[in-house]
């Protein structure tokens, strides 16, 4: 007699889903084994069920697979972030005592008194300190004050001067009376000379007449003058 053969899963078992609305194993789409000597129903609800494959056995196993591999993900990024961390705050703290260092130099260059003749140069050098130089210093030119222009009177051993003022001499417009003769400008080629009582309105520099008009003493015009400014042996004395 031949050898009795055992059947398959397959034929011994069968597979399906429940259909029922308000069964709870039909919500969850739960694939149910029913044995081929059962009723093929719902063991929930009772109703009939519909036929379908069985389930394929390797899904939970690359289901909880994916899961341990997302929780060591997650346990490996929680460590970075906890070592970082740990850095962040020793590079602060290292920073906190350089700027504690650099304050207290600072404080202590400014305490110290300075020289009247020295000057204190601050440096910054490449570790951020504060080195104190001291050198000697030298005194600052004093620029010398521009001579002063203004207007007033001068009196004057051949007349009396009335007009704009620079250095004691008559510079700019003004008036000169003379009191006694004498030659107008003596880099002047004619000669021409004032009396007595006569005077010249016009423009000097340096203490003598550039140009202007010679009156007598009775206000007459005698005549136009234009000299020019002469070189420096031609300027006037006082």
């Amino acid at each position: 007699m031949p050898r009795n053969i055992r059947p398959s899963d397959s034929n011994r078992m069968q597979y399906g889903i429940c259909l029922n609305d308000e069964c709870p194993k039909c919500k969850t789409k739960e694939v149910q084994q029913v044995s081929m000597r059962r009723d093929f129903v719902c063991s929930e609800c009772g109703k009939e069920l519909r036929k379908c494959p069985p389930p394929k056995k390797g899904n939970k196993k690359i289901l909880w697979t994916i899961i341990a591999l997302l929780a060591v993900a997650a346990i490996v990024l929680l460590c970075t972030k906890l070592f970082s961390g740990s850095s962040d705050k020793k590079e602060l703290a290292v920073a906190s005592d350089t700027t504690t260092v650099d304050s207290t130099l600072i404080k202590e260059a400014a305490d110290t008194p300075a020289k009247k003749d020295t000057v204190v140069v601050h440096d910054t050098i490449k570790d951020t300190r504060t080195k104190v130089i001291v050198k000697n210093a030298a005194p600052a030119p004093v620029p010398s004050p521009a001579p002063a222009q203004s207007n007033g009177t001068l009196r004057l051993s051949y007349g009396k001067y009335s007009g704009a003022i620079k250095d004691g001499y008559p510079h700019g417009q003004g008036r000169l009376t003379y009191t006694t003769t004498r030659q107008i400008n003596r880099n002047d080629m004619k000669g021409r000379t004032a009396d007595a009582g006569d005077y010249v309105i016009g423009e000097f520099y340096n203490g003598f007449v550039v140009y202007g008009k010679h009156y007598d003493s009775a206000g007459n015009l005698l005549e136009s003058l234009n000299f020019g400014v002469g070189s420096e042996s031609s300027y006037d004395s006082k």
